[in-house]
This record gives structure tokens, sequence and C-alpha cells, in this order.
């Protein structure tokens, strides 16, 4: 049942928010997956080191950051601001169940934009289940599952966030994060770029169709760059 529970919050998020056509799509776009998908992606690191948050402002002060570790953390938050942000985020509780750390930010009790971290294989496949490789024996992660709603977008908020991953990650001593960005999401892209510290390492393609898949990295140049 909480299955069905999660996805009828998570459409009713998606109708309130995009509207029926955007619901429509990502309905169908999901459905189909199951029998067959092609992907294209980069695969991106993310050096992690030194980020002063002073330097990446949001444009909206009015902002509450919150790292969550676990599904009781979650569930104290929700009893004191009235509001789960799980109930907009797909499988967040299985998530939390994993191990995988969430860094949510809010505005008025409404959830703005949220990313995932996963420091093992069990919470990273519970955020990103695409087999690209981290190196976890060697301190490092994986970052993912990252959405901004769409009243928030272009107002800083992502680059705010990451600058939080960045620092608690330092904290726990990993030196690097891996990602994975669909080669159309030029905004992604831009956002995570405008960072120094960021590499896109590798083109990956991924294929799809019943329980067979297929998934293949070709590293980049050194000095690849998307734009310019």
């Amino acid at each position: 049942m909480r299955y069905i529970a999660e996805h009828l919050n998570r459409a009713r998020y998606i109708y309130r928010s995009e509207g029926a056509i955007s619901l429509l799509k990502r309905l169908f776009s999901y459905l189909f997956s199951y029998i067959f998908s092609y992907e294209e992606y980069y695969v991106l690191h993310h050096f992690v080191g030194e980020l002063n948050e002073a330097e990446f402002p949001p444009e909206d002060n009015d902002l509450t950051f919150k790292l969550i570790t676990s599904n009781k953390m979650a569930d104290d938050w929700a009893k004191r601001t009235g509001f789960d942000f799980r109930d907009q985020v797909l499988h967040a509780r299985q998530r939390l169940d994993a191990g995988a750390v969430a860094f949510c930010v809010f505005i008025q009790n409404q959830l703005a934009h949220n990313g995932w971290v996963g420091l093992n294989q069990k919470s990273k496949n519970s955020i990103d289940p695409q087999p690209f490789r981290v190196n976890f024996s060697e301190h490092q992660g994986c970052v993912g599952g990252a959405e901004t709603a769409p009243k928030f977008r272009n107002k800083g908020i992502m680059a705010y966030n990451w600058v939080h991953i960045n620092n608690y990650m330092k904290e726990q001593g990993i030196t690097m994060l891996t990602s994975i960005v669909a080669t159309d999401n030029i905004a992604v892209y831009k956002a995570h770029t405008g960072f120094p510290s960021v590499k896109i390492s590798a083109e990956a393609r991924h294929i799809k169709f019943l329980w067979w898949q297929y998934w293949k990295e070709t590293p980049l140049p050194e000095d690849f760059k998307l734009f310019g």
C-alpha cells in the first residue's frame, strides 16, 4: 500500500506543479522504460574541496537547508514543520533506509530543491540504478536524484545546495563524487560546470530491453569541455 501511496503522492505533486500534460508525458515515459530505454549520459566527477557559501548566494534568502540521514529524522522534521518532503520525492523512504543522505532546501515549508548522496553500493543503487562505476573504497561516493521545484528554478538554489553537499563530504573525508546527467540536459550541465572542481570524464550509453541491459563508458580527453 505504501508503494501505491508514494506514487499517487508523486503524481499529485507533478500535476499541481507542472500540469496535466507533463504528468501524462512522465507517466508514459515511466511505463515504457520498463520495456525499452536508450539513454546517453556524460559522467561527471565532482572533486570535493574548499567552497564558500557566500560565493554562491541564492536569490531567495528566506530558505532553510536541512540534511536528512534517516526516516526517523524525516519523521521528526515532518512533525516539526507539518510538511513531509518524502511525499514529493519518489522512493525517498527507500533511499533513506538504504543509507542515502538527503540534502534539502525549503522555502516557506515548500520543498524547493533536493539532492542525494550515496556512500556505498546499496545507497548508490537506491539513488541511481544505472551501473556507472564508483570506487567507494577510495573515499568516493555518488550524487544524484537532484530536483528543483519548477517555481524555484533559475534562482541559484541548486548551487547553494551543492555547497552544502561539498562541505559535508569534506567533513566525512570524501574526496570525489560521481554523477551522470543525460546529454541533452544542458541546464544541469551549466549549473554543475559553474564549479571549477567538476570534470566531465566520460560518455556513457545505456540500453535496456526488459531484463537485459548494456552499459558502456568511453573516457573523454582531459581537456574536454562541453561549452567553448
